[in-house]
Order: structure tokens, then C-alpha cells, then sequence
């Protein structure tokens, strides 16, 4: 996985510095999806007409932004 070992929180800073610096609205969007495995069938859902059932932050029980916490306090403590 290309950005597996990345921060998400750094992956969507970076995401929202490249919209903003190179005029890329895509990047915008990207950062604001849900981020997800799908690994579940999509479901009947927005405008586009499917939707996914899963998100990683439902399924570990917590959202990047938390985890990350525990990310950096892994570093600086070396476990």
C-alpha cells in the first residue's frame, strides 16, 4: 500500500495543500471522503447512487485524528 505507512492526517494535509497550491479540486474531494477498505457491497445512497456501507473509523472504533495521538506517542516512545 503506497500510502499505508503515511499519517492520514498528514495524507489529507498534504491532499488539501496540493488543492489549494496547484488548483487540483479533486484533491479537495478526495480529502473529504470517508476513508474506507471497501471490502462490503455498496448501498443504495447519495446522488450518484451508491455509497459505502464501511468506514475504517467505524470499524476500529475510533477516528484517524485520534489515532494518530497514539501514532506519535509510539515514536516518541520507540515501542
Amino acid at each position: 500500500n503506497p500510502i499505508g505507512a503515511i499519517s492520514k492526517g498528514d495524507l489529507k494535509r498534504m491532499l488539501l495543500w496540493g488543492s489549494k497550491h496547484f488548483k487540483y479540486d479533486v484533491l479537495d474531494e478526495i480529502s473529504g471522503a470517508p476513508p474506507t477498505a471497501e471490502l462490503r457491497p455498496m448501498a443504495d445512497g447519495d446522488a450518484n447512487g451508491k455509497e459505502h456501507t464501511q468506514t475504517d473509523e467505524d470499524d476500529m472504533g475510533m477516528p484517524y485524528e485520534e489515532l494518530g495521538h497514539f501514532g506519535r506517542l509510539r515514536k516518541i516512545a520507540r515501542c
